[in-house]
């Protein structure tokens, strides 16, 4: 590859994980914990492949230290589910 990260989807194609994920997530992103939420990425992605465009959006904003972005991200799907 040409070292560029790899495009993130749009947010129509993103399938959240369990609601107690997204809670965990919520927790790490509100506490800064970015080195957790990148394991937790990659735990995601293990769990199951339709996971795989989440996870890696939430991957590419942590490597960014982008927690308010995680938390909007985070509450958007934590919203769905909600409804």
């Amino acid at each position: 590859t040409d070292g560029k990260p790899e495009p993130v989807p749009d947010d129509a194609a993103i399938i959240p994980p369990p609601p107690n994920e997204l809670d965990t997530l919520y927790e790490l992103a509100r506490f800064g914990s970015m080195n957790r939420i990148q394991q937790r990425s990659l735990y995601l992605e293990e769990l199951d492949e339709k996971y795989a465009s989440f996870a890696r959006k939430l991957r590419a904003l942590a490597d960014d230290f982008e927690d308010e972005r995680i938390l909007d991200l985070v509450r958007q799907f934590m919203d769905d589910c909600q409804s």
